[in-house]
């Protein structure tokens, strides 16, 4: 982020991506940012960092045995995440009623451009919660 963000505005740069194991180089052009846009997280999408779930940290959410999914390691305030209730420490055991087993398959699930509409499984000290669905516009 700090490498974007001291490109001069009007300059377009290539960057090298790398998406399912394959390379793609990606040219954009730089545009001025501005503060009203900067200080609206609402755009985020949707607001969270997940990393993978350990065994321990399942065992202690008291989870079943073997659930798979990913740990909300961070939320971001009023982002799209935030106004569902997702908190810090949740585990997000499924998208729209399929299993999340990994980050990767997370982060595809979340960003398939044919998914609309995104609805979290959570589990949270021990019960299970569903959120509202998140809508991607």
């Amino acid at each position: 982020v700090r490498i974007v963000g001291d490109l001069p505005a009007g300059r377009s740069t290539v960057f090298s991506l790398v998406r399912d194991g394959k390379k793609i180089d990606v040219k954009v052009m730089i545009d001025e940012r501005k503060e009203s846009s900067a200080a609206d997280y609402s755009k985020l999408w949707p607001g969270i960092e997940v990393v993978a779930l350990e065994t321990d940290y399942a065992e202690a959410q008291k989870l079943p045995k073997g659930q798979k999914g990913v740990t909300v390691a961070s939320v971001i305030a009023r982002s799209p995440s935030s106004a569902l209730g997702i908190r810090t420490g949740d585990v997000i055991t499924a998208i729209n009623d399929t299993v999340v087993k990994s980050v990767g398959e997370f982060y595809r699930k979340l960003n398939d451009p044919r998914t609309t509409k995104i609805q979290f499984t959570v589990y949270r000290e021990g019960v299970q919660l569903s959120t509202l669905a998140l809508v991607r516009k």
